[in-house]
């Protein structure tokens, strides 16, 4: 009876429309992480994580959908990660909130991590270049000129243009990410 009510196994099916999933977890409603079938969890996606924080927040303004890079832990430096969190909350059926998921570093369109960084922050709202600057610890005109930049590398004619594109394709590094702006 247990395996006729168990939603992990068809989580897991769902979970392989991302390319390249090396690794998973089952967010639940109160926080929590399980395991999901056939995939190790990843330091990345421990329970507390940054990265889990993340996507909580992206579900708590009703997004179904989220994806973003996050820097790999205990690997070559500056490799990052896109972490995939797709809801999977039944009110009715149980107390499993999201399949969270990694994959490689996807093509990044020749954006550097700051133009990554910046997008984040875009992306989060933040339209102020001086505020941006603060927060990464650079100026308003190397901001400026990533964002240019990014807008070029993504092909979009506007900052609005730019932020959509980079959170619909998760790329960006979220603020709360190690070395982005907290």
């Amino acid at each position: 009876m247990a395996r006729a009510v168990d939603r992990l196994p068809a989580i897991r099916l769902v979970a392989g429309i991302v390319p390249g999933v090396f690794a998973g977890t089952v967010l639940t409603q109160a926080g929590n992480t399980l395991p999901l079938p056939e995939l190790p969890i990843d330091p990345v996606l421990g329970a507390g994580s940054p990265a889990l924080a993340e996507v909580i927040d992206r579900l708590a303004v009703g997004d179904r959908y989220a994806t973003f890079l996050y820097p790999a832990r205990d690997a070559e430096a500056g490799a990052l990660l896109r972490v995939t969190a797709l809801d999977v909350s039944d009110a009715t059926a149980d107390h499993l909130r999201a399949a969270v998921l990694l994959s490689p570093e996807p093509d990044l369109h020749g954006l550097s991590r700051h133009d990554l960084q910046v997008l984040g922050l875009i992306a989060a709202g933040w339209e102020d270049d001086e505020r941006i600057a603060a927060a990464l610890d650079s100026t308003t005109e190397d901001v400026a000129e990533s964002a240019r930049r990014s807008m070029r590398l993504l092909g979009t004619p506007s900052r609005t243009g730019l932020a959509v594109r980079a959170l619909r394709e998760g790329l960006f590094l979220p603020p709360r990410a190690p070395s982005a702006a907290g």
